[in-house]
């Protein structure tokens, strides 16, 4: 009975001294863990973050050429040195790439508890020892913002990339050169704290395997004639999901407080979002759609008013409140038309009917009527600004849908196509995005790329050829712009649904 009573008080004991052991492991793990953010320089231009790891280092290539280099030496490395491949399989799949003003890249990963251990001994060995020819490895011993670190360096025979590597806590940190880990590990070391910038741009975006973060003033996609800086433009989130066969992506431009100066551009940034009729009306074989929802007319052209001050000045008094909140600008055969919906058909129609004209008034069988009063002076330079093109003095007009073009000929052909509709022949996930409330909504079946930013144009570029159909839209909440694109490599036109209800703005 002793003997029992003595193991039980050795087996209480022990299971004791194992949960205390491993509940000081886990308050030291709590206490030493860092997070990669703890690692991002204030001065970070822009940040890619990778939820698959060296999986996705071949698009990190088109969106920053030497995070991409990183990435590739990183995988050689890999293949050559067996315990070395061992340790990177420990770390998180999520990787960060922060990329100063100057592009140079950074790979930040979280290498989880088991760094607290492990330490820098596989890379401090081979150090010492390198019995391969073909790879080389070195150290350097750096103090920063009061910190001291040791960065290993390697390299491979036959290449001309090199890698510097610092494991801090929990963090690997690797780069090209010493310079951009000893600038974070000094960030880490004063400081410790975070931008508030980061956090932002991420709340609210879809995890998709790319996501790239930027403070540059670019828009996710241009307004017409606003640029970034007049809306104080402070950063911009990419959420990216894309193979050879189509991409999707998701984007969040944040403003700063100054975007809600002014009535124009308050309302339009802030408008409600209705829904287009305009890819509803036009047939199959139109190629490229710009166009702008609004709430109210004399706003917009407020918002756009330093864009149209030589226009605005030849034609005071333009606002007319005929006019609806829908313009759009399309090519159909190679002929520019500009759209728009209009609130009251009847007056519309008088007041662009001048006296004197020419009576040519052509009606076909779909209930159309083509004259030629010439398009309103206040919309010129709005449709301009959507996609310049010459005057379009002729009218079709049926109901509250006015569409100008170039001549009657063109009117009528587009009029009497009886193709399906543009909406129609979309695959569903393009019709979607093509049909949703928004303020600005675009279609390009002619393969040419929207402005987009260059961290990721170089993605869209290499893996999207000729013949690819572009799809976008843009709503604005919270003083946020959300774009949504679609982009598909092939022209879809198999799809065959009914397209939405053409009702979109009340009567003013």
């Amino acid at each position: 009975m002793r003997v029992v009573q003595t193991l039980a008080r050795w087996l209480i004991w022990l299971v004791g001294a194992g949960c205390a052991g491993t509940i000081a492991l886990v308050v030291l793990w709590l206490f030493m863990r860092q997070s990669p953010w703890d690692f991002v320089s204030p001065e970070t231009a822009s940040v890619v973050i990778l939820r698959e790891g060296l999986a996705q280092r071949r698009q990190v290539s088109l969106v920053n050429p030497g995070a991409g280099d990183i990435l590739a030496t990183l995988d050689q490395v890999r293949t050559r040195e067996q315990e070395f491949s061992r340790f990177l399989e420990q770390i998180d799949s999520e990787i960060f790439i922060p990329i100063s003003p100057a592009g140079e890249s950074l790979i930040i990963a979280n290498a989880g508890w088991k760094a607290l251990f492990v330490r820098s001994g596989i890379l401090a060995a081979r150090s010492v020892y390198n019995p391969a020819d073909d790879i080389h490895f070195s150290l350097s011993e750096h103090s920063a913002g009061g910190v001291d670190s040791t960065i290993y360096h390697i390299r491979i025979k036959g290449m001309r990339n090199s890698l510097s590597i610092a494991l801090v806590r929990n963090i690997l940190l690797v780069a090209a050169s010493p310079g951009p880990i000893t600038a974070a590990i000094r960030h880490w070391g004063a400081s410790g704290t975070r931008s508030t910038l980061w956090p932002g741009l991420m709340a609210g975006m879809q995890q998709r395997p790319m996501t790239v973060l930027s403070r540059t003033p670019e828009l996710a996609l241009p307004l017409p004639c606003l640029p970034a800086e007049t809306l104080h433009v402070t950063g911009t989130a990419w959420s990216i999901q894309a193979d050879r066969d189509l991409a999707s992506i998701e984007s969040v431009t944040l403003f700063s407080g100054g975007t809600n100066e002014g009535r124009g551009l308050q309302r339009l940034l802030h408008s409600n979002q209705y829904r287009p009729t305009a890819p509803a009306l036009l047939p199959r074989g139109t190629t490229r759609l710009r166009s702008l929802l609004f709430d109210d007319l004399e706003e917009l052209l407020t918002a756009l008013g330093p864009c149209n001050r030589t226009t605005t000045r030849q034609h005071p008094g333009l606002i007319h409140d005929w006019a609806a909140n829908e313009l759009a600008v399309f090519f159909h055969k190679g002929k520019r038309f500009v759209y728009l919906r209009v609130v009251d058909p009847l007056r519309a129609a008088s007041a662009r009917h001048a006296p004197g004209d020419s009576a040519r008034i052509l009606t076909n069988s779909n209930g159309w009527a083509i004259r030629r009063p010439g398009i309103p002076a206040f919309i010129q330079p709005l449709a301009d600004l959507l996609s310049p093109g010459r005057p379009t003095p002729w009218l079709a007009h049926k109901g509250e849908r006015f569409v100008f073009g170039q001549d009657a000929e063109g009117l009528l052909a587009l009029v009497n196509a009886g193709a399906p509709s543009l909406a129609e022949s979309l695959q569903p996930d393009t019709r979607d995005i093509v049909l949703r409330r928004c303020n600005y909504s675009m279609l390009d079946a002619s393969g040419a790329p929207p402005p987009l930013p260059s961290l990721i144009l170089g993605l869209i570029h290499d893996q999207y050829g000729p013949g690819r159909v572009i799809a976008g839209a843009l709503t604005s909440a919270d003083g946020r712009l959300h774009l949504t694109l679609r982009i598909d490599r092939e022209p879809s036109g198999q799809a065959n649904m009914a397209h939405t209800s053409n009702t979109t703005a009340p009567a003013k």
